[in-house]
């Protein structure tokens, strides 16, 4: 399919996407109630929700 420059090709073309199911694993940024476009040059990149449960079992291997 050739681009479109419209919304439903966007959405299509999303859903067609293999790596879609990765957007999940990350905690996206709210602004307004809604995901943020996440545009960092300087950053590590968005913090993966793994994150959290990796911490808690250092802390506990060293308490």
């Amino acid at each position: 399919m050739a681009f479109q420059q419209t919304l439903d090709y966007a959405l299509e073309q999303d859903a067609q996407n293999a790596s879609r199911y990765y957007r999940n694993r990350f905690f996206i940024p709210q602004h307004e109630g809604k995901d943020a476009v996440y545009f960092l040059g300087n950053s590590l990149g968005l913090q993966p929700k793994e994150t959290q449960n990796a911490i808690q079992d250092v802390l506990a291997q060293w308490s």
